[in-house]
């Protein structure tokens, strides 16, 4: 869901912003008691949210139904590598999360292929 911008000697291609969640477990109630019993003597930035934006970008894993994000975001999210989040955006999407790369890191993006897109 990209779209490119040609003018007459460059191109410019437009990111598309995603909203990625974690998908809810069955038992929501036994989760959110063990996380705020866990949480005693944690400060604010350790909780976990229940969205975030990211910038889309071209993945690696082709066909895989993998996304793509930093491991500091997943655990905002909180959600662990292997985990399948649920990803809005102009359509709603399924995807099994894995840390991005290194250099990828700090971004705010998320890496998926046109499959996952």
């Amino acid at each position: 869901m990209e779209e490119s911008l040609k003018t007459s000697s460059t191109e410019a291609t437009t990111s598309t912003q995603r909203i990625t969640s974690k998908l809810p477990t069955e038992n929501a109630s036994t989760n959110t008691q063990q996380n705020a019993a866990g949480s005693n003597g944690q400060d604010a930035t350790s909780r976990t949210i229940d969205s975030q934006q990211f910038v889309v970008i071209e993945g690696f894993q082709v066909g895989r139904g993998v996304a793509r994000i930093d491991p500091s975001d997943m655990a905002q999210l909180g959600c662990q590598p292997g985990d399948i989040i649920m990803i809005t955006g102009g359509r709603t999407t399924a995807a099994k999360v894995v840390p991005s790369a290194i250099v990828e890191r700090g971004q705010q993006t998320i890496q998926m292929d046109s499959k996952v897109r």
